[in-house]
């Protein structure tokens, strides 16, 4: 039998989504060009999970010394990957901000099943396998950042519909960067590795199970939630959304790797089965 609390959470966090439509919210993330032009690294994976592990503590207790090392983390993030920060910011401005709220409905309804997700929260920032797919990854992270930012009696803008940054961005800007780079460990490292070769593992799956398609099939969607990409080819989970020209869009269901073209029409089909 579901939880009527964290149910109550989770649908005050979808309709959080909605009131963010409803104000111009301009900081919806471009899925179609970030899957294209996010790149994943190593060195990368190992500033978010430097700045996560600091996250987790900051959840447990406010540390000024600490936040302003995540800040300077952050800014050096925000200069050696523009592109990948960008992207990240956007999901933490909107999916990160549904995940506070509904932290905050859970803890407003029962105070014990919020600490039990604050704990649940903590945890998965200080695990080195959660920092992929980096789109869900940047729930709980955003979330942190403002629970942290409320910890610290940090003023940030709340107008939804007027700002294009993250609600810290001003915090970022303003943060010295770090004294030196950060490390990649041991355990970062291991997981990247491993990541890659099953992501490899299951576009070859793919490969094996090419679909046919009528010409120009446009891509009208994909599973935003988690999807990765290996050179031109993009998984898709669950289902994918083609649309033909002066048709009705058609759901396929199941798992998808697919290639467009420039114009976004379907160039490549494959199925996992």
């Amino acid at each position: 039998m579901p939880d009527i609390n964290v149910l109550s959470a989770k649908i005050v966090h979808e309709m959080f989504h909605a009131f963010q439509q409803e104000c111009g919210e301009k900081r919806f993330a471009n899925e179609f060009e970030a899957i294209l032009k996010y790149q994943n690294c190593v060195e990368l994976l190992a500033l978010r999970c430097e700045e996560n592990r600091i996250l987790s503590s900051l959840c447990a207790a406010f540390n000024e010394t600490a936040f302003t090392r995540l800040l300077s983390l952050r800014k050096l993030r925000m200069q050696q990957y523009p592109y990948e920060y960008t992207y990240e910011s956007s999901i933490e401005a909107i999916e990160g901000a549904a995940q506070f709220v509904e932290l905050s409905t859970l803890r407003a309804l029962n105070a014990k099943k919020h600490a039990q997700a604050l704990a649940r929260l903590q945890a998965r920032l200080s695990s080195v396998d959660s920092l992929l797919p980096a789109r869900i990854a940047c729930y709980d992270s955003g979330a942190a950042m403002l629970l942290a930012c409320a910890a610290g009696g940090l003023m940030l803008p709340r107008s939804l519909g007027e700002e294009t940054a993250v609600f810290y961005q001003a915090l970022i800007d303003s943060a010295p960067l770090p004294g030196h780079a950060v490390p990649v460990s041991d355990a970062v490292a291991e997981y990247f590795e491993a990541d890659q070769t099953a992501l490899q593992a299951r576009f070859a799956r793919a490969f094996q199970h090419p679909l046919s398609f009528p010409a120009d099939m446009l891509v009208k969607c994909f599973n935003v939630y988690g999807p990765r990409r290996l050179g031109p080819h993009i998984l898709s989970e669950y289902f994918l959304m083609i649309q033909a020209p002066d048709a009705a869009p058609t759901v396929l269901n199941g798992n998808f790797v697919f290639r467009m073209d420039d114009l976004g029409r379907l160039a490549e089909l494959y199925q996992i089965i």
